[in-house]
């Protein structure tokens, strides 16, 4: 029985490590598409993007990144509520990344100056 716990224990921990190698390189994906965006905006390049980062969210829900991320999408698709919402998520998420507390400031600002 203890040897069966001890394998489970040990794929976990394998699982582990891949699923954050996986969130790692699909998130750098969704930011080189949403940045590709901002240089030459086309809509499809942002679906595309947030497409990405709901992939974020199925392999590590508990990350700041893709709900800033997809907040500010929502915003330039005029979704105002739903970029509220996945910016409370992402402030929410924010106590562990303090080098985003300036930007998530500014995102603030645009999101609720209406």
């Amino acid at each position: 029985m203890f040897k069966d716990l001890k394998a489970a224990k040990q794929q976990a921990k394998v699982n582990q490590v891949k699923s954050t190698e996986d969130y790692e390189t699909v998130l750098k994906e969704a930011i080189e598409l949403y940045e590709q965006f901002t240089t030459y905006p086309d809509d499809n390049t942002l679906r595309k993007s947030a497409g990405k980062f709901y992939e974020c969210l199925t392999l590590k829900r508990g990350q700041m990144e893709p709900y800033l991320f997809l907040s500010m999408i929502f915003f330039i698709f005029e979704e105002e509520e739903k970029a509220k919402k996945y910016f409370s998520a992402a402030l929410e998420l924010s106590d562990e990344k303090p080098e985003y507390s300036e930007f998530l400031r500014e995102v603030k600002q645009v999101l609720y100056q209406s």
